[in-house]
């Protein structure tokens, strides 16, 4: 008798949905990590990205940039420095040797 009152008071098993509650939790569990892992990159990952970005442009010099890359021989079209100031010593050196 102790065994069958025990069994009627306990509450049946509620096995009903049971997947559709699991998914709906799963649903909101990854819509809330995927809010805050978000905000996480955002604020760790692009907001100073594009500060160094900004601070590279305020320094960068275009012109600086091209003259040493056409220092360096980089440009088949514009001569090094180095190679134009030969050119034109040599023009003078002509120039004076014809007068």
């Amino acid at each position: 008798m102790a065994t069958t009152a025990v069994a009627k008071r306990l509450p049946k098993p509620d096995w009903t949905n049971i997947q559709r509650r699991d998914l709906y939790k799963n649903i909101y569990v990854g819509l809330g990590m995927g809010a805050v892992f978000s905000l996480y990159g955002y604020f760790n990952w692009y907001i100073p990205k594009w500060r160094a970005i900004e601070e590279y442009e305020k320094n960068y010099d275009p012109f600086a940039e091209m003259e040493r890359m056409r220092n360096l021989g980089l440009f088949s079209c514009c001569p090094p420095d180095y190679v134009i100031e030969e050119k034109k010593q040599k023009e003078l050196a002509k120039k004076a040797k014809k007068k």
